[in-house]
């Protein structure tokens, strides 16, 4: 294969790629809660669908792998760990999301701290 259709194949990934990045500035918001909640208008299927591709991603196929690989059956309470925390979560985040709506919140930093009256919090 010659190297220009390889060249000219990446000049138009970069192409393309900032004319998609361009046309998606111009919808975004002003503010954090744009930037980091979508103004709080993302559903609960998208908001699974971007945990699943974050936790999922190269950690669990490669870095999970070489874990067990090291340390053995101890990568088995990690997991046990992790499964746990992700059942509370689907407990506790519609709660959560409710609480952050109803008063503003972005993160859970700023619930814990205004529940407890404390920025060390």
């Amino acid at each position: 294969m010659n190297s220009s259709y390889i060249m000219l194949v990446v000049a138009v990934y970069i192409a393309l790629g900032t004319w998609i990045a361009c046309m998606s500035r111009k919808g975004m918001g002003a503010g954090i809660t744009e930037y980091f909640l979508a103004n709080r208008t993302v559903g609960g299927f998208v908001a699974a669908l971007t945990y699943s591709a974050t936790t999922y991603s190269a950690f669990m196929m490669v870095g999970l792998a070489d874990f067990t690989y090291k340390w053995g059956v101890g990568a088995l309470g990690f997991e046990l760990t992790y499964l746990s925390g992700l059942i509370l979560a689907v407990f506790f985040a519609p709660r959560f999301w409710l609480v952050g709506k109803k008063y503003g919140y972005v993160s859970p930093a700023e619930l814990l701290g205004d529940r407890y009256q404390s920025q060390w919090v």
